[in-house]
């Protein structure tokens, strides 16, 4: 059994409900900005953490990409079973095993401010 720190989240951006007007405009400007930075994810592996449980962003690359690693607390069944998306051995939950995902990955987006310890995520990334 898995243990849930208290408060944390228990489900996933987008998870039992449909997103609205605002969540959609969101997820449009942040995927403005990233493609600012990776004009083109052709033959890219992405890591998306915190993608939420529809992985918005990532649905309109998944094409391109060579593969995706999708991260949240729990990640709708039809990314799970994409052929290119990788995830977690418990595929049901895209959680962050170790760091050799991340070094894998070409381009990795993820919001600081979804992290339960955006600190320590950014000391152990600049670590590896």
């Amino acid at each position: 059994m898995i243990e849930v720190a208290e408060g944390a989240r228990t489900k996933s951006y987008g998870e039992g409900y449909q997103p609205t007007l605002v969540d959609r405009f969101g997820v449009w400007l942040s995927a403005r900005q990233i493609h600012r930075y990776v004009p083109d994810f052709r033959g890219k592996r992405i890591g998306d953490f915190g993608c939420g449980y529809h992985a918005a962003f990532a649905r309109t690359i998944l094409d391109a990409v060579d593969a995706a690693f999708l991260a949240d607390v729990s990640i709708a069944t039809d990314l799970r079973n994409h052929p290119k998306s990788e995830g977690s051995p418990d595929r049901s939950r895209g959680t962050v095993r170790d760091r050799v995902t991340i070094a894998r990955c070409d381009s990795v987006h993820l919001v600081l401010e979804h992290l339960w310890e955006p600190a320590r995520a950014m000391r152990n990334s600049i670590a590896s």
